[in-house]
């Protein structure tokens, strides 16, 4: 019979080796070189755990797809003819993707259960221990993995790196860190002559509406889950409050500075030249509901790049504890029709998370 999983364990995606093809409920090994295999006798191989769905990469590289699987869980197998009563409790090995033996070069775990009689097959607890050694591998491929820590998962929590650039990623298929929101401080600290009005926007609600050349001033602090190396979005929540609009863009200008924090010997003073570009909404005559009274836009523009220009921020200075300065002027209303000066609701940046609570450090370097 094939091996089949009985119960427990956790799902783990792991990278297959060179020319290998993985078949659903089949024992599987990671390799000398740490890419999965066909579980077999051979020395350097260490147990894995059982594929849950099958993978060609007959031609692919190392790593080139990986494979869903259960690892640490209790499965079914057939049995050696090497194997007796007395192996009840026992340490067994690997003889093939289906099999286990009384002893060889690679463990598979401790036989729980046998029948020798009626089915002849077993549930065999595969090892976990080996996959505590293998943490660094399962979770610094340059792929993201969905595997957590081997064996600690079950009794000390889960462990993750500690360096730059890893962390929880979402979307099985392509894997990508996610996105959230940095909340900057609002549009009240201007009090010159270009500060918004605050003005009734529906019944007794007052909102920030901007005229044109019309400034907000505000403040972004980059938290210790950014995701090193990433471009940051500037995200404008915006709506008009009138009946009459027919379409039309509003124009807008950002104008930022950065620093590092920590009063480092680089990067900790805010940048010499501001970072400033024009940008547009879309027509709010969308086809959709862009005419309606209140509805809600939202435009966005990346304000960051690999290297600076006159326009954007470099992306390599970005790091936690980081400050942006940024002032958003509403530069003119082009809406048609007879629609209402902008209301802008809130201004904030896009970035990408690590998923995790923060840094090892709360200082540079804080990956060490």
């Amino acid at each position: 019979m094939a091996a089949k999983r009985a119960y427990g364990g956790f799902r783990a995606r792991m990278p297959i080796a060179a020319t290998t093809t993985i078949t659903a409920n089949e024992l599987i090994c990671i390799n000398v070189a740490g890419y999965i295999v066909t579980a077999a006798d051979t020395a350097g191989y260490i147990i894995a755990g059982i594929a849950d769905e099958t993978v060609d990469n007959i031609k692919g590289s190392n790593g080139a797809l990986f494979v869903w699987c259960w690892v640490g869980c209790i499965v079914a197998v057939d049995l050696d003819v090497s194997i007796t009563e007395a192996y009840r409790g026992r340490a067994v090995y690997i003889s093939d993707g289906s099999t286990v033996k009384a002893s060889g070069d690679v463990l598979a775990g401790k036989m729980a259960f046998l029948d020798l009689i009626t089915n002849d097959f077993g549930l065999v607890v595969l090892s976990a221990n080996p996959l505590a050694d293998l943490s660094a591998l399962l979770l610094d491929q340059t792929t993201p993995q969905t595997v957590i820590n081997g064996a600690p998962i079950f009794g000390e929590g889960i462990v993750l790196p500690k360096t730059s650039g890893k962390g929880i990623k979402v979307d099985s298929a392509a894997p990508t860190f996610g996105f959230a929101d940095i909340i900057g401080d609002q549009f009240s600290k201007n009090t010159g002559a270009t500060k918004p009005t605050l003005a009734a926007y529906n019944g007794v609600v007052k909102a920030w509406q901007f005229g044109n050349g019309d400034e907000a001033y505000m403040s972004f602090h980059i938290p210790h889950d950014y995701v090193p190396g990433t471009d940051i979005h500037l995200h404008i929540h915006w709506s008009q409050n009138a009946a009459g609009a027919t379409g039309g863009t509003v124009d807008f200008r950002y104008t930022a500075i950065y620093a590092k924090g920590w009063n480092q010997a680089a990067g900790s003073a805010f940048t010499a030249t501001p970072k400033t570009a024009l940008f547009s909404s879309i027509n709010i005559n969308d086809g959709g509901s862009g005419l309606n009274q209140y509805q809600q836009h939202l435009t966005e523009i990346i304000i960051s790049a690999a290297t600076a220009t006159a326009a954007l921020l470099d992306r390599d200075d970005f790091e936690p504890d980081g400050v942006i300065e940024l002032t958003l002027e509403m530069v003119a209303t082009n809406l048609t029709g007879t629609p209402s000066l902008p209301f802008i609701h809130f201004v904030d940046l896009h970035y990408q998370t690590n998923g995790v609570s923060g840094t090892k450090s709360r200082e540079p370097d804080f990956y060490v």
